[in-house]
């Protein structure tokens, strides 16, 4: 049994799975991915994704709708004629015409971000294309989820990415490893306005006001306890380590974040 394959995917993260599911022979008959954004310097030029980009490299069919809520959306994808759908990271949600447009369901791949980000990838596509390969042989074995403990994972809103330095320091750590690298955890830097994401944190030492910089090193006063940031990134720019942010920004011990 050959299968027919939609493919659903939007950032690097999901490259790999791509590259893989091609490259074991399988029949990917349509690729959706996020519409070009502008880019260069005068935001004229459009960037395809990374999905897009290796989705021509390779001939496939690119679509790129603004939503798959609409019922033209849901004819757009039962016209494939697709046995399966594989979706990693696409960055639209899949109403239920759509999921019901594959008889043989969709596989979703998700990973945790920040450290294990890169090596997910990696192990994911390989797990992806193993579970098609049992899917065409019909050695497949899928397990319902279990209903208790289910929660509904909401998305996040704006407000709660702002860096809240008046808890204890282990929360703060937390939310921004949490958030990192995106949609990432920011605070203000006083008197600028800029926002800054906080990408990795640790343990610091000292106490002060919360938000209050306590010295050289990017150690920031919290609730309770304090912790240094070891890597951040400004508005518009690279992410770095503290050491070299501070290079070309100076932060003096009492500067305040909100």
């Amino acid at each position: 049994m050959s299968l027919r394959i939609v493919f659903m995917g939007t950032p690097e993260f999901a490259v790999p799975t791509l590259l893989e599911i091609v490259g074991r022979g399988h029949e990917v008959v349509a690729v959706y991915t996020r519409a070009p954004k502008p880019g260069g310097r005068r935001g004229l030029d459009l960037t395809p994704s990374p999905i897009e980009r290796e989705a021509r490299r390779f001939a496939l069919p690119v679509f790129t709708p603004a939503t798959l809520r609409t019922t033209d959306a849901a004819d757009s994808v039962r016209a494939h004629d697709a046995d399966v759908a594989v979706v990693v990271a696409y960055g639209l949600i899949l109403a239920q015409p759509i999921l019901e447009a594959y008889p043989l369901g969709a596989f979703n791949l998700h990973a945790t971000a920040g450290d294990l980000h890169a090596r997910l990838a990696r192990l994911g596509a390989d797990l992806m294309v193993r579970a098609l390969g049992a899917l065409e042989r019909g050695t497949l074995t899928l397990a319902p989820q279990p209903q208790a403990g289910v929660t509904y994972a909401h998305k996040i809103a704006k407000e709660e990415t702002r860096v809240a330095w008046e808890r204890p320091w282990q929360e703060v750590h937390n939310h921004i490893r949490g958030l990192s690298p995106a949609p990432g955890a920011w605070f203000e830097i006083a008197g600028e306005g800029v926002r800054v994401k906080a990408l990795r944190t640790t343990k610091g030492e000292g106490a002060g006001v919360p938000g209050t910089v306590l010295d050289d090193e990017l150690t920031v006063a919290c609730g309770e306890g304090a912790l240094r940031i070891l890597e951040l990134q400004r508005a518009g720019r690279q992410a770095m380590k503290a050491h070299e942010f501070l290079r070309g920004t100076s932060i003096a011990a009492g500067t305040r974040f909100g």
